[in-house]
């Protein structure tokens, strides 16, 4: 276990990785997001822990910037079914409202999980045959979409990049986003649509 914050801490770990690797040892992992602080959760997490102390390792992490949860709950094991079991024991401890299905790498999953969405609902579906189309018709450079950080266009940019995951992966060429800046701009909308480009 280590104190303090964890990005803070995992930011250095890349330094020391060669330190800790080992082809033999792999580690089955859960993780169960929850919406509670971590002082409302910590006696169900010490109920887990004593209960699977042996064989699985308990984290939890607080995180303080995220408007999607605040403790990120980790069960860690070198055996899968103890951490299958901690990881059921714990969901059933906690009340179903207090846990999130957060996905920290949605980027990586952004096609399957726009897809599937389109096939329940027809104005996804009708969206990504629109961009579908348009992708078939036109290279990325001769493409563009205006960008102002609001939720149309950040739903638009999410269904453009699941489209060209799934048609185009191995793409190269980046596509345009246009932003008129308005006289008094929010910072953090500011932030968000560099942040956006960046990516």
């Amino acid at each position: 276990m280590f104190p303090g914050i964890p990005h803070l801490l995992e930011s250095n770990f890349s330094k020391l990785e060669h330190l800790f690797e080992s082809p033999d040892v792999h580690f089955y992992t859960r993780e169960v997001y929850i919406t509670d602080d971590e002082m409302s959760v910590a006696t169900r997490l010490a109920e887990v822990n004593k209960k699977f102390k042996d064989k699985v390792v308990i984290g939890s992490y607080p995180k303080l910037d995220n408007s999607y949860y605040q403790v990120k709950a980790t069960l860690q094991s070198e055996e899968e079914e103890p951490v299958e079991e901690a990881y059921r024991h714990l969901l059933s401890l906690l009340p179903p409202e207090v846990i999130v299905k957060y996905e920290p790498c949605p980027a990586e999953h952004a096609a399957s999980r726009v897809y599937e969405l389109a096939e329940q609902c027809p104005l996804v579906k009708h969206a990504i045959t629109v961009i579908e189309d348009c992708l078939n018709r036109y290279k990325l450079s001769e493409m563009c979409i205006s960008f102002n950080g609001g939720k149309d266009c950040t739903m638009l940019l999410h269904l453009i990049y699941a489209a060209l995951q799934k048609l185009y992966p191995d793409r190269t060429e980046s596509l345009q986003l246009l932003y008129i800046r308005c006289d008094l701009p929010f910072p953090e909308v500011e932030l968000f649509i560099h942040e956006s480009a960046d990516r």
